[in-house]
């Protein structure tokens, strides 16, 4: 399994890390490529203060164990929000919500993606605007389809991983506890 990083930079709290999983069958060029499509039909909801570089060097990682085994270097990817103006706060995020189809213990095996540095305008009465849900939706849905990569979410737990089948943006803003200042 491979592990795309992303680090964010530029608004207050930063650096932000996010992690995205993909199995063997994804090359480390097309995971880091899909990975920057995802945040590129983010950008839309996210302040121009806030950029990103998904990072060249991926990590290839034991399932069962959680333990890197390999790392391969390829080009990594930039890219920056586009809306100007304020930032609402920094723990406030958009929240993506993986799904797949493996069930471990009674559970859908299940991931999270937070969504960063959302533009003030991108608040309507105190949710991200329907708007911002449509865009980030547009682009996890893209992500999942992309004929040239499965992303996938990982337990370390169960030590499992599974290709994603489904995502949802939630309609309602999410606090990712060690993003509270």
């Amino acid at each position: 399994m491979w592990r795309v990083t992303t680090v964010f930079s530029g608004v207050q709290g930063a650096p932000y890390y996010s992690n995205h999983y993909f199995p063997g069958t994804t090359t480390p060029a097309e995971g880091v490529e899909a990975v920057d499509e995802f945040w590129d039909g983010c950008a839309s909801v996210m302040v121009d203060d806030c950029s990103w570089t998904v990072q060249g060097e991926v990590v290839d990682i034991d399932v069962t164990s959680g333990q890197p085994v390999g790392f391969t270097t390829v080009t990594g990817a930039n890219g920056a929000g586009t809306l100007t103006g304020e930032m609402q706060s920094p723990a406030i995020q958009m929240l993506v919500r993986w799904t797949s189809e493996q069930v471990i213990n009674g559970r859908l095996l299940r991931g999270r993606t937070f969504i960063p540095a959302i533009a003030e305008t991108m608040n309507d009465g105190g949710r991200p605007s329907a708007t911002a849900v449509a865009d980030v939706q547009a682009a996890a849905s893209a992500l999942i389809v992309d004929i040239d990569s499965d992303i996938g979410v990982w337990s370390r737990t169960h030590g499992a991983f599974a290709v994603v089948t489904n995502a949802s943006v939630w309609e309602e803003y999410a606090v990712l506890r060690s993003r509270r200042d």
